[in-house]
């Protein structure tokens, strides 16, 4: 399980909104991804790292069926 907290500031006149995630995170490998979408009728895929990310700890995975 995983607890994110962010504390965003829209911008210099509004305050800072807090947003807080709670979800469960699974480590796949590349390989995994792209065998377990593959038996899932997707083709075409594609993964690098997570989109606004600082870490290389998420995937961004783009595919088509």
């Amino acid at each position: 399980m995983v607890d994110e907290r962010y504390e965003l500031t829209p911008g210099p006149h509004a305050g800072p909104v807090l947003r807080e995630y709670t979800f469960q995170m699974r480590p796949w490998t590349t390989e995994e991804l792209d065998d377990t979408l593959g038996q899932a009728g997707y083709h075409s895929i594609a993964t690098t790292g997570g989109v606004g990310r600082r870490a290389q700890d998420r995937l961004l995975v783009v595919a088509r069926r």
